[in-house]
């Protein structure tokens, strides 16, 4: 018996690149970064370098279905740049400064 089998990947485990993942959500790159870094896209780094696999993306799309992204990512963003504390900030909270309410 070998060391090595080889095992059938399906589809879901396959690993998509940020461009690719942006194209599946009609985004563009930057903003997948921006779902990366702030860990609401699980992900697999190698290096600098992020893959995707479609299996996470496809839990993503449902897990925020009806969600406005930008919102959600404004709020995780504002949580992560605090210094030292955590400051708990909803998306309805950040319309509401924008004025956008």
């Amino acid at each position: 018996m070998s060391e090595f089998e080889i095992v059938d990947v399906t589809e879901g485990d396959r690993l998509i690149t940020q461009k690719e993942a942006a194209a599946r959500l009609g985004t563009n790159q930057a903003f997948i970064k921006r779902l990366l870094d702030t860990n609401l896209l699980p992900c697999i780094r190698f290096g600098r370098y992020a893959r995707i696999s479609i299996y996470a993306l496809t839990e993503f799309i449902r897990e925020h279905q009806g969600e406005d992204l930008h919102n959600t990512v404004d709020a995780k963003e504002s949580i992560m740049h605090q210094k030292g504390k955590v400051y708990v900030v909803s998306p309805a909270v950040l319309r509401k400064e924008r004025g956008a309410v």
